[in-house]
């Protein structure tokens, strides 16, 4: 291999034909990725913090065993 050649630029096969690549400026999916996951974050703490409501206030049966 030569070292002018930078194999992350080169692909394994050819594009399909008619699609045009682009090295450049490549198309992500990692806005939606980062707004799934604070989405997914939000809902997990909102429901830890239900649980912990309802075992510490409401049925005052709060225990350290609880955080296993």
């Amino acid at each position: 291999m030569s070292a002018d050649i930078d194999p992350t630029k080169i692909p394994a096969i050819p594009p399909p034909e008619g699609v045009e690549p682009n090295f450049i400026n490549p198309d992500t999916q990692q806005p939606q990725l980062i707004i799934a996951s604070a989405i997914t974050l939000f809902l997990v703490f909102i429901g830890i913090a239900i649980r912990t409501y309802a075992k510490a206030v409401l049925m005052k049966q709060f225990d350290i065993t609880d955080g296993k």
